[in-house]
């Protein structure tokens, strides 16, 4: 936990900085609005907001993903992939609790958790009490260089994330790299996801909290190879106006 002072320490000093810089980037237009609304910043036109991207050389490359599942154990898996920090921000626990539904109409689905946090124990303690231990895994901490590999294998890519009753103001990173990989994904109707991603074009978009609407998301794209190959597609093109490159 943080103390008090340190949290009116940082929020002294945060203040201090977007008042006094030239000019501030945004990572969304939801931080923008935050800013001015909460009058941390009073003039409009010293922000600018520019969206976190993606590398999409790196992870639009062809890879031998038959390998990369033969190493991993995989070869006949239907393969969800998460990839990320794990933080209680990210809802990353209905995504487990979501899975038994899941495997109970794609019995070879498997969830690959790629990433490290403190939410790490508390998410294997939910997958053991639902017994899905056999279709889960965590890989823990992999170096970033290496998760464009990872994300090749995935037959569907999802950004779960929490309402916390507050503007979600963040710019996911993972949501970019997804596209750039042209993946089907499976999000959270959140803050600049609604932005980046067009529900039934590039991913499926669900209400936060809704376990179920999660779930059949997911076995939707599973028995729809057309739908996802459809938002793949998509997907991809999306990613052209989040690369590194523009």
């Amino acid at each position: 936990d943080i103390a008090p002072i340190q949290k009116f320490t940082a929020k002294v000093i945060r203040k201090f900085c977007l008042r006094n810089t030239n000019h501030i980037i945004a990572v969304s237009k939801n931080l923008k609005v935050f800013l001015i609304d909460n009058r941390v910043v009073k003039q409009e036109d010293k922000i600018t907001v520019l969206p976190n991207a993606a590398d999409t050389a790196a992870f639009n490359k062809q890879f031998d993903t038959q390998s990369i599942k033969a190493s991993l154990c995989l070869e006949d898996k239907f393969i969800i992939v998460y990839t990320g920090t794990l933080q209680v921000w990210y809802a990353i626990e209905d995504l487990v609790s979501a899975f038994p539904l899941v495997i109970e109409k794609v019995p070879n689905a498997f969830l690959l958790i790629v990433g490290e946090g403190q939410a790490r124990e508390k998410l294997e303690g939910l997958v053991c009490s639902h017994g899905i231990s056999r279709n889960v895994r965590f890989t823990g901490y992999i170096n970033h260089s290496k998760i464009p590999e990872i994300i090749s294998i995935a037959d569907v890519a999802v950004a779960p994330f929490k309402e916390l009753g507050m503007t979600f103001f963040g710019s996911a990173i993972k949501i970019f790299e997804y596209l750039s990989a042209g993946k089907a994904i499976v999000a959270t109707k959140i803050g600049q996801i609604t932005e980046v991603l067009q529900d039934q074009h590039t991913a499926l978009l669900v209400t936060p909290s809704h376990i179920e609407e999660l779930a059949n998301a997911i076995i939707r794209l599973a028995h729809d190879e057309q739908l996802r190959n459809y938002l793949a597609k998509n997907a991809k093109i999306e990613a052209q106006k989040y690369s590194w490159d523009r």
